[in-house]
């Protein structure tokens, strides 16, 4: 009988721990929404785009060509391609390549030591050359960098023919003038034997038949910026 009481009484109490407990369990809420963290990824996202794009800060680089896409390079891609051609102040013999590719493959090591840059090192006799520097040639996606006159040097620039290619369609051939002048810069379009001054150059894909921009569906357009404004437009 004194054992049935005893029961009667831890009962209730029994119930009410095991309620909190459920209770607990049941209405705790995720720390953070899905929303939350599509928003935080998104800016993780963006905070490495922009680390990897960083100038390249050193007295021994000038940058003598910028090229800008709005897709990514076939197969191989992350983010949307771009590409730094720099010129060494102390190297007759060769150029810098920094792009997208180099900056997803290493940014690790370089999010340790910001202050280290890894690129391609290329030799101007390429651009020199017959068959000119090819920067990217990736299923049937090419870009191609070459001295018409052969006579292109670190220390004074010259011509260029910028060959831009995507797959089964016909090349489009860019020609500008690099100087190097006072320790600066200078690039022009030349377009009727006229001189456009730029800043950088932007490849735009179009669209294939998912409404998805990509090189494979073909090239829109090159255009041409100075200071963030275009200053002329090449269509393919």
């Amino acid at each position: 009988m004194n054992i049935l009481i005893l029961l009667i009484l831890i009962m209730p109490f029994t119930a009410f721990s095991t309620g909190i407990e459920l209770c607990d369990e049941t209405f705790i809420e995720p720390v953070l929404s899905e929303e939350n963290e599509s928003m935080l990824n998104d800016l993780e996202d963006g905070i490495k785009k922009d680390f990897k794009r960083r100038p390249l800060k050193s007295k021994n680089f000038d940058l003598a060509l910028s090229i800008e896409t709005n897709f990514t390079a076939p197969i191989i891609g992350e983010d949307k391609y771009w590409g730094r051609i720099y010129l060494k102040k102390d190297d007759s013999e060769n150029i810098a390549y920094r792009d997208e590719l180099i900056t997803e493959k290493h940014y690790k090591k370089e999010s340790k030591s910001p202050s280290s840059f890894q690129y391609s090192t290329y030799s101007i006799a390429d651009i020199n050359s017959s068959d000119g520097l090819s920067l990217i040639k990736a299923a049937g996606a090419e870009v191609n960098v070459k001295s018409p006159d052969g006579k292109f040097t670190s220390q004074k620039g010259g011509r260029l023919s910028i060959k831009v290619k995507a797959p089964n369609e016909k090349a489009m051939m860019l020609t500008m003038d690099v100087s190097r002048s006072g320790g600066k810069i200078y690039k022009s379009l030349i377009i009727d034997n006229k001189k456009i001054p730029f800043d950088s150059f932007k490849i735009n894909a179009s669209e294939n038949f998912m409404g998805v921009t990509s090189v494979l569906a073909g090239i829109d357009n090159v255009q041409f910026y100075s200071n963030g404004k275009i200053v002329h437009t090449i269509n393919q």
